[in-house]
């Protein structure tokens, strides 16, 4: 980290020194800080440092497990396999000096001496994003323990100028607890929550001179899982010659936390988990362990007092789904002025959350257990239960497969492996009728048993395969585990993971799940919004073709063939759809083959006859693009379909389409 001459600027009330050329090495003289004078400065490590936590880390003894203790059993703290898989990735791969470049450009960094009442002198690290917007209001952003302000690198740019006008704009100011990150340690002791929130105000009001009042920043801190809490609440100074000399052992502290409060070891890549940690390993881990004792270790503890005070300051809050303590929002109303409030939970598929093979997996199992107990059915609602649980490992398979393929093969046959997963539907659709007609000439029981228990056969073949499959490499970055994927689309491509083409099919993934991650944001509900990938017209074409397919004939056929073999059965069992056209299709061709018998087949020529040049105008072709560069047929601004002609046209003739290209823009 340095520090270099500055050059004054006035910022609203205040004088903001900004830094030009000089370099002095940290630690730097503190007392030639000015009291609320902000120095602006940019993040340096020293490289020796970075150097030494590399020879470490390849010095590493790691502990044993005990081989009764699954790969996903966390009962007994952080899992050797994962924490290694994180270690390796930071000798090996991990950048520092790329993210630390990062992290000066997406950051103002501050640094500031502050005089805190009944305290003196104390030094904080702050970032501040300025907003343009004239209505812009302050947002003070305080992290907590394990974090840093690291964790404000996604948000800031959206809170302090987002792109919708309508929007409410912030002034964000994220600061450092003392002792974390860039602020530096503090020399004494009696700096905790209470305190830092009083540093916090000073910071907001007198510093950066807005009136309005700062929030109160108080701890939260959870009993719950609370031996961590009870090790540095007491003991900060021994626990720090572990955490403070071990990279390792920081690390696997970290993972542990990171796994049982949230889900940031699905989410975040490996290179923001180790950044994340960095932010506690380059000034030493002690300081924000001896935060815990100022907090709770003097035997009154700071949270005894939280209610004493009314936050006044408009506050928001979001509640995650692994909140250690889910606060009701009316007791939250009864000591803060809350104008946002939103609980957030896990809106994830079963395949995003379980990987493409579990959940094929997953879903044949369904359809096994569902199969026997249609088999074994003596009653109407035992078939109907069975039928039920066959019919979800049937969706998840059929919703999963198709997104596999389309992941995993190259581009130029996704049209083909696609269509082949519907080709297949019609022709087990074909086997499942032949065997039933055959079996309605034998009479008894096992006429309908067997057929219904011979699926079993397809899905048992499926679960013993399955796990023989790569894992889709698009899974695999989306929840941080980078090796593996690139080791996939090796195997896919046959290269090697130095090719260029490698390179660029990883970067392609990467922007798309992070532009996914923009689009759905919080809520499944944004899928209908009209963003800058036009994902609700999307939805409508996807909802288009469901229409199409459904309303093509192809349910003519599927329903009037049973509605044939009933006659023979002496009975029937309607089964609901999800799907609102299967529904409506379902419903009225009954009344079709009724009314007009076999002229109804000409009702569905009709309809295919129309949805052809509704095809051909409205939809774009896909085949022979990456998944990754379809966003670009509708973020270019123009016709979808004309976009898709020209990538197609130009692809044809060797070359190929750059999206930010005016003529591709339009």
């Amino acid at each position: 980290m340095y520090i270099g001459s500055y050059s004054q600027l006035t910022f609203g009330s205040t004088e903001v020194f900004f830094i030009f050329d000089d370099v002095f090495e940290i630690p730097l003289d503190l007392s030639t800080l000015k009291v609320n004078k902000p120095v602006r400065f940019k993040l340096h490590v020293d490289r020796e440092l970075l150097q030494v936590t590399k020879q470490k880390l390849a010095l590493t003894r790691y502990p044993e497990e005990q081989t009764d203790f699954g790969p996903d059993n966390w009962s007994q703290g952080a899992k050797v396999h994962k924490v290694k898989e994180l270690a390796e990735y930071w000798r090996d791969v991990y950048d520092w000096a790329k993210h630390e470049e990062r992290l000066n450009d997406t950051f103002d960094h501050y640094l500031v001496k502050l005089h805190v009442p009944d305290y003196g002198h104390l030094v904080l690290h702050f970032t501040h994003a300025i907003s343009e917007r004239p209505n812009a209001i302050p947002m003070l952003f305080s992290h907590g323990w394990p974090g840093s302000f690291v964790e404000a690198e996604k948000v800031v740019g959206k809170l302090s100028n987002p792109e919708n006008l309508t929007d409410q704009a912030f002034h964000f100011v994220a600061p450092s607890i003392p002792g974390f990150g860039f602020s530096p340690a503090p020399a004494r002791s009696g700096v905790g929550p209470t305190l830092v929130a009083r540093a916090y105000k000073i910071l907001m009001t007198d510093v950066l001179d807005f009136e309005r009042e700062a929030l109160r920043v108080r701890r939260n801190f959870e009993v719950d899982q609370s031996g961590y809490l009870e090790q540095q609440k007491t003991r900060p100074q021994t626990l720090g010659f572990a955490l403070g000399d071990s990279p390792l052992g920081l690390l696997a502290w970290f993972v542990e936390k990171f796994h049982d409060w949230g889900d940031v070891h699905e989410t975040f890549t490996h290179d923001d988990i180790i950044t994340l940690v960095m932010m506690h390993w380059v000034q030493g881990a002690t300081p924000g362990l001896r935060f815990y004792r100022e907090a709770f270790g003097k035997g009154i503890r700071d949270a005894d007092k939280t209610f004493e005070t009314y936050v006044a300051c408009p506050t928001g809050v979001s509640m995650y789904a692994k909140e250690q303590l889910h606060c009701p929002k009316d007791w939250a109303q009864q000591v803060a002025n809350i104008q946002y409030w939103k609980e957030l939970y896990h809106y994830v598929f079963v395949s995003e959350r379980l990987g493409r093979r579990k959940s094929i997996w997953l879903g044949m199992v369904l359809v096994i257990v569902g199969a026997i107990l249609q088999t074994s059915a003596f009653t109407v609602p035992h078939l109907i239960i069975g039928r039920i649980i066959t019919g979800f490992g049937t969706g998840m398979k059929t919703s999963t497969v198709p997104m596999y393929q389309s992941e995993l093969c190259d581009r130029k046959a996704r049209g083909r492996l696609v269509s082949r997963e519907v080709l297949f539907v019609g022709v087990g659709i074909t086997i499942a009728y032949w065997f039933d007609f055959g079996m309605s000439f034998v009479g008894g029981p096992i006429a309908w048993r067997l057929p219904i228990a011979f699926q079993m056969v397809f899905a048992l073949v499926v679960i013993a395969l399955v796990f023989a499959l790569p894992e889709s490499p698009r899974w695999l970055f989306a929840h941080g585990r980078q090796e593996e994927a690139i080791d996939v689309l090796c195997r896919v491509y046959d290269l090697e993971p130095t090719d260029e083409y490698i390179s660029e099919e990883r970067d392609a993934i990467l922007v798309a799940i992070q532009d996914e991650s923009e689009t759905i944001k919080n809520s499944p509900l944004s899928i209908f919004k009209n963003d800058k990938f036009r994902t609700r017209y999307r939805v409508l074409l996807a909802g288009g073709i469901q229409f199409m397919n459904q309303a093509g004939g192809i349910n003519l056929v599927v329903y009037y063939i049973p509605s044939v073999l009933v006659l023979n059965l002496g009975t029937a069992i309607g089964v609901g759809s999800n799907w609102l056209w299967n529904f409506t299709v379902v419903m009225i061709t009954p009344v079709l083959i009724n009314r007009l018998e076999w002229k109804a087949y000409f009702v569905f020529m009709a309809t295919n006859a129309i949805f052809v040049p509704l095809i051909y105008f409205f939809y774009p072709e896909t085949s022979n693009v990456r998944l990754e560069d379809i966003d670009s047929f509708f973020t270019s601004g123009r016709n979808p379909v004309a976009v898709a002609r020209e990538f197609s046209n130009k692809a044809k003739k060797g070359g190929g389409v750059d999206p930010e290209a005016p003529s591709f823009r339009g």
